[in-house]
Formats: C-alpha cells, sequence, structure tokens
C-alpha cells in the first residue's frame, strides 16, 4: 500500500573544513581555538550555524600541554544582571567513553577575570563525563555546574555547584536550551532543558565573579584526560548564541528537527493487519526499538 507521508526534517549536514578564519553565528564573531587541523572544526555548507569540532589527545593550543580543545570563543561579554537565551542541537562522540578522568565540556561561560584572580572553574558550564553502555547504547552524564566568587581580585581558587546530572545518549542528537542571569549577590538564575524536559531551575542563586566585565560563551570540545588514542567529537547545529536578544521559550516544546538519515530509521507505508487501515511501520535497529505501528492521523 503506497500512502503520501511528510517529513519534517533537516538534511544530514555535510561538513566541510576550515582549517583557518573565524567564524559568525547570527551577528556575533567567535574566535576559533583549536590546532588548525583539517578536522579541528567542520562547517556544515547547507545548514546555517552548524559547527562540527573535534580534539585528540595532544591537540594542545596556546601553550597548554595539560588539555585538548577545539573551541568557538565570542566576542561579546555577557553583562550582570541581565537574562541571556541560547539553544543549541548537539550529538557528541567519545573513541573511550568509558572514561571517568575528565569530563569534556561542550558549552561554557567563561569569566573575563580582573588582574588577580584565579583562573578556576567557569560560571556555568555543560559538560559530559562518567560513561557507561546500557541495551547496547553509549552513554555519558550530562552534567550542569555553576560557580562562583563574591571577592574581587581574588587569587583563591573556589568551589562549584552541580545543578544536575543526567543520562546523555551518545551518538544521537539532543536539543539543549539555557536560559541564565549572571550576578554574585544572590540575584542569579539558570534554566536548563534537555530535549523538552527541565533539568534545572534555580533562581535567587549566585552564578558568576565579581569582575568588572560579564562573562563570555564558549563551545566545542575541551577536556584534560589525555589518553593515547582518545578522540572526541561534538557536532552543534541550530545553534543560537546568547547575546542577542532571543526569547527561546517556544522551542522547548517545539524544538527545530532533528537531521534526517542519522539514525537508520526506515518507516514504510502498509495497512493494519487487524483492520486494514493505513500505519506507518517504523524499523530501527537499535535494540528496544525493533518495529512498531504509528497510526497515522
Amino acid at each position: 500500500m503506497s500512502l503520501p507521508l511528510a517529513f519534517r526534517a533537516t538534511p544530514p549536514p555535510v561538513w566541510v573544513a576550515t582549517k583557518t578564519g573565524n567564524q559568525n553565528i547570527m551577528g556575533v564573531p567567535y574566535f576559533r581555538q583549536d590546532v588548525g587541523a583539517d578536522y579541528s572544526l567542520l562547517v556544515a555548507n547547507n545548514l546555517g550555524n552548524s559547527f562540527r569540532s573535534e580534539s585528540g589527545a595532544t591537540d594542545f593550543v596556546e601553550g597548554q600541554t595539560d588539555r585538548s580543545r577545539s573551541e568557538l570563543q565570542s566576542s561579546i561579554k555577557l553583562p550582570f544582571g541581565v537574562t541571556h537565551d541560547a539553544a543549541f542541537m548537539n550529538r557528541s562522540s567519545d573513541t573511550m567513553p568509558a572514561l571517568t578522568l575528565s569530563d569534556n565540556v561542550i558549552w561554557q561561560y567563561h569569566q573575563t577575570e580582573d588582574a588577580g584572580d584565579a583562573s578556576g572553574y567557569p560560571p556555568a558550564e555543560l559538560n559530559l563525563g562518567d560513561g557507561y553502555t546500557a541495551d547496547g547504547r553509549r552513554y555519558k552524564m550530562l552534567r550542569v555546574y555553576t560557580a562562583t566568587n563574591p571577592t574581587a581580585s581574588d587569587p583563591a581558587f573556589y568551589p562549584r555547584t552541580l545543578r544536575a546530572s543526567v543520562p546523555y545518549e551518545l551518538d544521537v542528537w539532543h536539543d539543549i536550551i539555557i536560559r541564565i542571569r549572571f550576578g554574585w549577590s544572590g540575584d542569579a538564575m539558570m534554566k536548563v532543558w534537555l530535549d523538552g524536559a527541565p533539568i534545572v531551575d534555580v533562581s535567587g542563586v549566585s552564578i558568576g565573579m565579581n569582575d568588572a566585565v560579564g562573562p563570555y560563551h564558549k563551545f566545542g570540545c575541551y577536556w584534560h584526560d589525555l589518553t593515547a588514542g582518545r578522540v572526541i567529537t561534538n557536532e552543534n547545529i541550530h545553534v543560537v548564541p546568547p547575546g542577542i536578544d532571543a526569547d527561546l521559550s517556544a522551542r522547548v516544546s517545539n524544538p527545530p528537527p532533528r537531521p534526517s538519515g542519522d539514525e537508520n530509521v526506515s518507516i514504510d507505508m502498509i495497512a493494519s493487519p487487524l483492520s486494514g487501515a493505513p500505519y506507518a511501520f517504523i524499523t530501527d535497529p537499535r535494540p528496544g526499538h525493533e518495529g512498531r505501528y504509528v497510526t497515522l492521523p
């Protein structure tokens, strides 16, 4: 039985290497921090605001030989006391997903240190750590941290606060939305949604340092466990950076479409074996997803 079926989908990103040159995301200039290899930073030439970062165990940048990175860094400083919205669709991969020694930071807001400040934990970050496998699928824990220091020009190191820790499947697309306001006097807030579900909702807290200038945004790959052969990849599409006065509340319930053709899912139009009514039969090779009927509207 052949019936028309409409798909709402983004085509798979076509990644093209960009070994040099900074990027522009919705009018916001971003500087690159990577080793300039063919794989370091790729841009999807068929999608806007879409980037693929990859880093291996020896991809050192700016003389820092204890960490690997391939990141894009915003040129905009985010003011304190102002609510900033941001969003991105992410697919992460790790050749050694069971490693627990190092978190891979995929999204962060980094402080603009005053003279004499300790350069420690960023005011806010999202990272992936503690990998495991379940039902043939690979996971890490997505963790959301915040940090604060109310003392100006403080050389002492400071702690951070864990706001969320939730399972995050590798190698599939996730939609993440962030709403954040920075402040170090109990006047900050943060909300984070993962695939439409709230995972962080705090207010009346402190997020950020007592600095003259607010933090800036970075995203990509950033990690410390320099195990030989380890490669981390982060693909980010539909990126909406902070600092452009965007209200993304509608995206929670209506996210952008995920790319098609990436999950190896086939959909066939058939007649129901019981009633003969048109059904879609979805075939998905992942364990526990072998096939099911879905009634057509």
